[in-house]
């Protein structure tokens, strides 16, 4: 079943199925290594609309929840 990243919990290890969104959005989030059929562990996620800490492979990253909500995720 898929979700949107936003909506996952912390702790947790989803791949990306898809992302939504225009261009100059999927090439900012390929540009972080986010892209389809990658694992990432969400490391936190902000309190009150904050960010969310995503561990892709070797590197940290940390994204907007707007930016969460275009990423379709498989846990």
């Amino acid at each position: 079943m898929t979700k949107r990243l936003s909506d996952i919990a912390k702790e947790r290890s989803v791949e990306i199925k898809g992302i939504e969104g225009g261009l100059g959005i999927r090439q900012r989030l390929c540009e972080l290594g986010l892209h389809p059929g990658e694992r990432v562990t969400i490391e936190k996620t902000g309190i009150l609309g904050g960010p969310f800490m995503l561990k892709v492979g070797d590197h940290h990253i940390a994204i907007g929840r707007g930016l969460a909500r275009n990423i379709i995720v498989e846990e």
